[in-house]
């Protein structure tokens, strides 16, 4: 390519970014640098970027930016390798972006450091993390508006947040539609409110979708569950500070299998109140809800059993009740 076509060719295509994204460089003290995808896959081709403000230039973003990947249809997907050590201010996957992570870091521990998949109406984006560290000094925001979706998925990561998650939604919406999906798949750890001064509460919004899959969830915080949001804690911990499920669902909004719940406090007579109103439930409404409140360490245990267990459980009380009897 010439340099005439290539130069014409990055005035049209930053026009485009700018027309799509123009919110995201409009935050204060952070260039907006979005994904092209020009030459290859590869985060650290300075080639594979532009600035999203005059004079457009191609840079790698650094810990002054934010990195903003925002349409599927470029020719390179960008992908996060072993041996990448990423620092930027914030990162937004946007529109149709899609952002693999197969290793590496990326940290984003500068002024207003903040994680988006998925931001404002219209926006359909997918971040697969495959191993790696990310570390973030704010909050991780999946789909701020209905009109958004936004896809998460995390294995084999090690991932601080300094303060909460946002999962979904804001509560009363101008949009309607989208979904917040995030699954923490087995390997992660993924710590909250680590890195701020006070502990941010976490919350799933009417939209979203919080699965856990064996990862270790330490929220260090409360988790707030409202109407529309669920969470399935299909194995794997979670472990914060409170539980509220502050909304109504006919099958649970907080759905427990072969995980576990702790709570660094004595809630049984609260979480048995929801376990009656079916907000709180274990196998999909099949199974019972078990908990425990341990007075050595202070924590409220939630597990759950299936229904045959919890049958054969009983099953084996009264045999030895009755054991016992003949003997006396």
């Amino acid at each position: 390519m010439n340099k005439d076509v290539k130069g014409k060719t990055q005035w049209v295509l930053a026009a485009w970014l700018v027309g799509i994204v123009i919110v995201c460089s409009s935050v204060a003290n952070a260039v907006g640098v979005a994904w092209t995808g020009t030459e290859d896959e590869n985060w650290n081709n300075s080639n594979n970027w532009l600035t999203l403000a005059t004079p457009f230039i191609t840079i790698v973003p650094t810990a002054a930016d934010e990195a903003v990947i925002n349409n599927s249809a470029v020719p390179n997907l960008p992908v996060i390798v072993d041996g990448d050590a990423i620092e930027i201010q914030r990162l937004t996957v946007r529109v149709s972006g899609v952002l693999t992570m197969n290793g590496g870091s990326v940290n984003m521990t500068f002024a207003s450091g903040r994680w988006r998949v998925g931001w404002r109406n219209g926006d359909n984006s997918f971040m697969i993390v495959n191993g790696g560290t990310i570390t973030t000094i704010y909050t991780l925001q999946v789909c701020e508006d209905r009109g958004a979706s936004g896809y998460l998925s995390i294995s084999n990561a090690t991932v601080s947040i300094g303060r909460g998650i946002a999962l979904g939604a804001t509560a009363q919406p101008l949009q309607t539609g989208g979904t917040a999906t995030m699954i923490l798949e087995a390997g992660t750890t993924f710590d909250c409110s680590s890195l701020a001064e006070n502990a941010w509460s976490s919350e799933v919004r009417p939209n979203g979708t919080m699965i856990i899959n064996g990862a270790q969830l330490n929220l260090n915080a409360s988790m707030n569950v409202y109407t529309g949001g669920v969470i399935w804690v299909n194995s794997g911990t979670v472990r914060s500070s409170n539980l509220i499920i502050q909304g109504e669902g006919e099958n649970g909004l907080v759905d427990i299998y072969e995980g576990m719940w702790r709570v660094s406090s004595n809630v049984v007579s609260t979480l048995e109140t929801y376990v009656t109103e079916n907000k709180l439930v274990g196998y999909g409404g099949g199974g019972s809800v078990i908990i425990n409140f341990d007075e050595g360490t202070g924590t409220t245990i939630v597990t759950a059993v299936p229904e045959p267990v919890v049958a054969g459980l009983i099953l084996i009380s009264l045999v030895g009740l009755a054991a016992r009897t003949r003997k006396n």
